[in-house]
């Protein structure tokens, strides 16, 4: 009886079927780097960027986590200016008008926002929390300056970092990723992760963590470009869980590593406008 019950379950097993899966659904194909490889490639996109100038489109939303609904906001045309490894300046025009909503900069230090349509001028330090009832408010131009490049070299510098190296599959896509954890005995810390795409060894995603493991931003990039001899995503994506906002940055025209004005980012308070505050911000550095 016990061969009978066998050959019937053999007979069962033997039921099964084939299907030939269509070239989307196949995984993409890799390539294969070792650990110091991939390390000397993200030095070499750390250290790539010195200025940026660009023509941008920006959609932000936010809301979701604060109020439990998602508010999109309409595309807004812009400038981008950076010079690294501190400076950064962000402007948004109105649609058909031209007429300026935003005109942010940061110097690493010290943020200012100037809000023409609310007459308003902002400067703040750029350690200051704040919540604004529209979340979207809490954009804030070094947010952005920490999300547009990937740059490990402090991590590696550093014998107190740990870079520990693991393979990720999601869908058709492979990734190597790299998790860089602060290895204090008494207090470990994850710092950042940063995803490397197979196909092409350009990095598709970072995180960067707060304390206790939070993540404060995450940042998917995307369709990278080789502008003047260095790969560049032309599609950005930062989430900012806890300010519960979002940004898409989408490049239009981009120029890298040429001199920028002196004044490429000096913003002063209009005459008239209302000056706020934000932190702890010193009189005399208006």
């Amino acid at each position: 009886m016990s061969v009978a019950i066998t050959l019937l379950v053999f007979a069962g097993c033997g039921v099964s079927q084939t299907r030939v899966l269509p070239p989307n659904e196949l995984p993409f194909p890799v390539k294969v780097a070792t650990r110091s490889e991939l390390l000397e490639i993200l030095k070499k996109t750390g250290e790539s960027v010195k200025t940026l100038t660009a023509r941008v489109t920006l959609v932000a939303s936010g809301g979701a986590m604060t109020t439990g609904s998602l508010t999109s906001y309409r595309e807004t045309n812009g400038t981008l200016i950076v010079r690294r490894p501190n400076h950064i300046r962000l402007k948004g025009e109105a649609p058909l008008a031209l007429a300026t909503v935003f005109d942010m900069v940061s110097d690493g230090e010290l943020f200012r926002v100037s809000l023409p349509i609310r007459n308003t001028f902002i400067i703040g330090d750029n350690t200051a929390v704040t919540k604004e009832e529209n979340p979207v408010l809490n954009l804030r131009p070094q947010h952005v300056m920490e999300a547009l490049f990937v740059d490990v070299r402090e991590y590696l510098a550093n014998p107190r970092v740990l870079a520990a190296m693991e393979q990720q599959v999601e869908g058709r896509r492979s990734f190597y990723v790299f998790s860089f954890i602060d290895g204090s005995p008494s207090n470990p810390q994850m710092i950042e992760r940063v995803w490397i795409d197979r196909r092409n060894f350009t990095v598709a995603r970072k995180q960067v963590f707060a304390k206790d493991g939070v993540i404060q931003t995450d940042v998917e990039y995307d369709s990278y470009q080789a502008l003047n001899g260095v790969a560049f995503p032309q599609h950005i994506s930062i989430q900012r869980p806890l300010e519960d906002y979002a940004v898409h940055i989408s490049f239009v025209r981009t120029i890298i590593n040429e001199t920028l004005p002196e004044d490429a980012f000096f913003l002063a308070a209009p005459p008239g406008a209302d000056l706020i505050r934000v932190g702890e911000v010193e009189g005399n550095r208006f």
